[in-house]
């Protein structure tokens, strides 16, 4: 075989010559074909599961569903964490959050940390946890709505 895949005669190819060049062709082009199938699927997959498993949480949500935008909690620029003064512009201090959450027993922002950082038990992009189970394991909040509400 000659130079460049070729046979003997100039212009002659062989016939494994065509073959190669028709995988050449046909790999990539299966290759992007799996990958958009694959893509196309998991995009299906996602909207068919919950927001639970999809890793999406509902506090996230309700923000967004209130008109903010990532820019109002993150900052501009390159995304860093939220610190706790800026949850506290809107949602008050820890007496204030005590006033809201009155109706739960034990009422999970008045208790004997004083001033835990929102995040640990309010993620935002993934699913919530309850701090105090840390310590205490067993504890659950229980709400006990008042008639008037």
């Amino acid at each position: 075989m000659g130079p460049c895949g070729y046979g003997g005669k100039a212009g002659k190819r062989e016939s494994g010559d065509s073959l190669r060049g028709v995988r050449r062709l046909l790999v990539p082009l299966l290759l992007v074909t799996l990958w958009g199938v694959t893509v196309m699927g998991l995009r299906c997959f996602a909207q068919s599961q919950t927001d639970e498993e999809r890793g999406e949480h509902y506090t996230a949500k309700v923000h967004i569903r209130g008109g903010l935008t990532c820019n109002d909690c993150h900052g501009e620029g390159p995304k860093k964490p939220v610190e706790q003064e800026r949850c506290r512009q809107c949602h008050g201090d820890y007496k204030d959050l005590a006033a809201l959450t009155a109706d739960y027993d034990p009422n999970p922002h008045n208790n004997h940390t004083a001033n835990l950082n929102c995040t640990l038990c309010h993620h935002m992009h993934r699913l919530e946890e309850v701090y105090c189970q840390r310590c205490h394991a067993h504890l659950e909040f229980m709400r006990h709505r008042s008639v008037g509400r």
